[in-house]
């Protein structure tokens, strides 16, 4: 089956341009100007912009987190990219120990999850892990599967704590592969040493015992060691702009990459002092109104090659069962759904940020990052033909953000949005 959508503005890699693009059984097969094409499905597309799918490469699901089994799973999160335009993920897995035999699982674990998310996620996924037992060896099979590495600089009690001096190591075993290495970047003895002066008797408080200084400190770290081997690393959902400046410099002298989450351009920690304010509560926290106006500063200088989500939907009887102890409050929020209308609506509407700097941010780059493009984030013959089609004309009336289709809350309750949008749906022939 053959579709031809015409004259839509076409996002192409120096920015929009007014093409037609033909379509063959779920693969473009040309972009170009008045394509001529008698036996395919016409579909007008003027007064639309047409982008690539979003790719999300900083995405928990179908995993325990703090224990927890969240509220999205494969199956809910396919019906949420269905609704939202996602074409591609990046997911985590942690290994487990095998209670006291302390056998090594993150090879079965994989495997595990890969024909788990095969069944029922028909997107695609890249995969980052977290070894906790296994070493170089035992996952050297998995890397040279494409798969990279999470790291994180805190987290002790919870058992996936690496120290600068061990994270160097993985980096220095793995200098002929260099996979990528993502990093959870706070420094854990400024972390304990805070949270140690601030008890955390609010949900306020969680402000004050990850201060901007334990990301920017360990940060900085991450980064000599990434310039000493020259190796790829990649910086999560950055939240202090310090950071964000220490990075633009490092990037003179290694591979350094980074991204920011929507919440640390858009909310500021003010959503932690009301009464429901537990249910803001993420790692790094949500920081100031100053820190958050400066994030979007440096979103406007393209310091920040992609914007990913960290979605981390907590079931929302887990997430209020604590309430009124918020140490025992799980930390993440859900935001997929949200990603696109929330953005567009208060960054891209309100003029801090073209749409043209907006769309690599989502797509094409995380799609480089995750080694999926031009299959996924571009439109270019050969690519899938994962696209959203935003229209010229907006809602007649707002509507909700939502951030995920699980038993979740919704940290964007309170936003609301007129973007006038669908993915593209794909016609294939009858008999396939």
């Amino acid at each position: 089956m053959k579709q031809l959508l015409t004259s839509g503005q076409v996002w192409q890699e120096e920015g929009f341009r007014q093409l037609d693009i033909l379509i063959e059984n779920g693969v473009i097969a040309s972009v170009s100007e008045n394509i001529n094409e008698p036996s395919a499905e016409i579909i007008d597309c003027k007064g639309t912009y047409i982008i690539p799918a979003i790719c999300d490469m900083h995405v928990h699901v179908g995993e325990k987190v703090c224990g927890l089994d969240l509220a999205d799973d494969f199956t809910s999160l396919s019906r949420l990219a269905d609704a939202c335009g996602i074409s591609a993920i990046g997911a985590f897995i942690t290994e487990r120990s095998d209670n006291d035999k302390k056998k090594k699982s993150l090879q079965a674990q994989y495997e595990q999850e890969k024909t788990k998310a095969g069944k029922d996620f028909k997107r695609k996924i890249h995969w980052h892990l977290t070894p906790t037992l296994s070493e170089v060896k035992d996952v050297y099979p998995l890397l040279k599967d494409g798969c990279d590495l999470k790291f994180y600089t805190t987290y002790k009690p919870n058992g996936i704590y690496r120290s600068y001096k061990e994270i160097a190591q993985w980096m220095k075993e793995l200098k002929d592969l260099k996979p990528r290495i993502l990093v959870h970047c706070e420094d854990d003895e400024i972390v304990t040493v805070m949270s140690a002066f601030h008890p955390f008797h609010k949900a306020f408080d969680h402000t004050l015992r990850r201060p901007e200084m334990a990301e920017i400190l360990s940060v900085e770290r991450i980064l000599d060691i990434a310039i000493q081997y020259n190796y790829p690393v990649h910086i999560v959902h950055v939240s202090a702009p310090e950071a964000a400046l220490l990075i633009k410099q490092a990037k003179k002298s290694a591979p350094v990459t980074c991204e920011t989450a929507p919440q640390y351009l858009l909310l500021n920690e003010t959503v932690l002092q009301g009464l429901d304010g537990h249910r803001w509560l993420c790692t790094p926290p949500i920081r100031s109104e100053k820190s958050h106006g400066l994030m979007v500063e440096l979103l406007q200088d393209s310091l920040f090659d992609a914007i990913a989500t960290d979605h981390c939907p907590y079931k929302k009887a887990d997430k209020d069962f604590n309430h009124d102890i918020p140490a025992y409050v799980p930390v993440g929020l859900a935001g997929l759904g949200a990603t696109l209308p929330v953005l567009i609506e208060n960054l891209v509407k309100t003029g801090k940020l073209p749409l043209q700097k907006l769309v690599p941010l989502l797509t094409s780059n995380p799609a480089k990052l995750m080694n999926f493009y031009p299959q996924f984030g571009k439109i270019s013959a050969g690519s899938q033909a994962n696209l959203l089609i935003l229209q010229e004309e907006p809602l007649q009336e707002a509507v909700p953000v939502i951030a995920s289709l699980g038993d979740t809350h919704n940290p964007w309750q309170n936003f609301t949005h007129t973007l006038n949008y669908k993915p593209f749906e794909v016609a294939h022939d009858k008999q396939s």
